[in-house]
């Protein structure tokens, strides 16, 4: 029979997807382990399957829309091995520039949130509170063919204070 498996963590960030004609595979991003969990999915039932070699020791943020890259954390780029769903880093990575949260449909740009951080400037004996800073979206050109990327001129560009997530149009 197949060895089944069981997606259980109080700390699971969020699932991605491979989607294309033959994208059957789930990657679990466990925060607290800093790990990807892997699973194959049953076409019919839907059930899934633990991946050979899951967890995988590296943070997915996407999944490029073709189904043959991921995007981990500090311009790590894996490719998606279409038979068994396990991930082999790509040559170049990691690349300069930031790994993408979100891509647009046609797979060309990338762009991820990332939070200013905070400041303060406090005085003797005084708390030190957090004065928050200006958030940026880094934007990234994606090379579909190779999975590599390319920061865009002028990337990264301001974006508010505490930004945190971000979409793209379904449309493009």
């Amino acid at each position: 029979g197949t060895a089944r498996g069981t997606m259980t963590s109080a700390n699971v960030t969020s699932v991605r997807v491979s989607c294309t004609d033959v994208g059957r595979f789930a990657y679990v991003l466990n925060s607290e382990s800093s790990n990807v969990s892997g699973w194959s999915i049953d076409a019919a039932t839907g059930a899934l399957t633990a991946l050979s070699g899951s967890p995988f020791p590296f943070s997915v943020f996407s999944i490029h829309p073709n189904g043959r890259f991921a995007y981990a954390a500090g311009g790590r780029v894996f490719a998606i091995n279409r038979d068994t769903g396990a991930l082999t880093e790509v040559a170049g990575s990691p690349f300069a520039s930031a790994s993408p949260a979100v891509i647009t449909p046609n797979g060309r740009f990338g762009y991820t949130p990332r939070s200013g951080g905070c400041t303060s400037s406090p005085g003797p004996g005084t708390p030190s509170p957090c004065l928050p800073l200006a958030g940026s979206v880094s934007a990234s050109r994606i090379d579909s063919s190779t999975g590599g990327l390319e920061a865009v001129v002028g990337s990264p560009f301001v974006a508010g204070i505490e930004p945190r997530s971000a979409s793209v149009d379904a449309s493009g």
